[in-house]
């Protein structure tokens, strides 16, 4: 979808939102596992605690009760850890999906919806935030299989926002194309000299074309089109996503210098 370009908000935008959302971010996903298995609200630090408090809040009053947390679901080769898994009034399987900023509301409805400055628009429409968040979402929808919508759920200073992400929300294709992503321009004979640059041997390729078995040791590798320190994250991210579905040894292959060199990924 962003086709390698890097998501950059534009200056205002990012003036409005901070890194230390991030770790934020990462501190109110564990309470909210901790009160989903315990219904137990964690003595974390404050403003993880209050963010965690105002998700219970608009959880409440959209009639969702949690039931899970971190449930793995995967879908075309590629896996996610869906936040939160919810019942609704009808007794429906809803997928949560959970952000936490360090914004207030008002400031975060702008950032939510301030196009990426490097590629603004998207096949799917607008490049925000906001569609990032719903893509992820669908995928979670799609992925989990009895889930009848998801909802992104977003943890501001002041309260919470909520979401809905309807089933079908974006075309099935989406999800298609995620499965194999392209990852660089890699010469078409790349099997070969992938299995010379692992350990040795032939090497099958895949139907897709984006990975290869490599027979000499029964595992994967995928090519990509430089170092992996140079590519752009999310590239590097969709190779490193194929072959987190695939055998090990899992190496990532890649030409320099005249040849073909490896990485082994865990």
């Amino acid at each position: 979808m962003l086709r390698h370009t890097r998501f950059r908000r534009p200056s205002a935008a990012r003036a409005a939102s901070g890194a230390a959302g991030l770790t934020l971010g990462r501190q109110v996903d564990q309470l909210f596992k901790q009160w989903c298995e315990t219904g137990v609200v964690g003595s974390g630090r404050f403003p993880a605690t209050s963010r965690l408090r105002h998700v219970i809040a608009a959880l409440s009053v959209a009639g969702l009760r949690p039931v899970a947390a971190n449930v793995l679901v995967s879908m075309n080769g590629l896996r996610t850890h869906l936040d939160g898994l919810a019942v609704d009034r009808a007794g429906r399987k809803v997928v949560i999906e959970l952000k936490a900023t360090g914004a207030t509301s008002a400031a975060h409805s702008v950032v939510y919806r301030a196009p990426c400055a490097n590629r603004p628009m998207t096949r799917f429409g607008a490049n925000t935030e906001e569609l990032h968040h719903r893509l992820q979402t669908a995928f979670g929808v799609a992925a989990h299989g009895a889930a009848a919508y998801g909802v992104v759920v977003v943890a501001c200073s002041n309260k919470a926002m909520l979401y809905t992400v309807p089933a079908g929300a974006f075309p099935a294709s989406a999800f298609r194309d995620a499965a194999a992503p392209a990852v660089g321009g890699a010469p078409a004979q790349w099997p070969s000299a992938a299995a010379a640059g692992t350990v040795g041997g032939a090497a099958v390729r895949s139907r897709c074309g984006r990975w290869a078995r490599v027979t000499a040791t029964g595992g994967t590798a995928v090519a990509i089109r430089g170092l992996p320190s140079t590519l752009p994250a999310p590239e590097l991210a969709a190779a490193k996503a194929i072959l987190a579905a695939r055998p090990r040894p899992r190496h990532l292959v890649y030409p320099s210098g005249g040849r073909w060199r490896r990485q082994c990924v865990p």
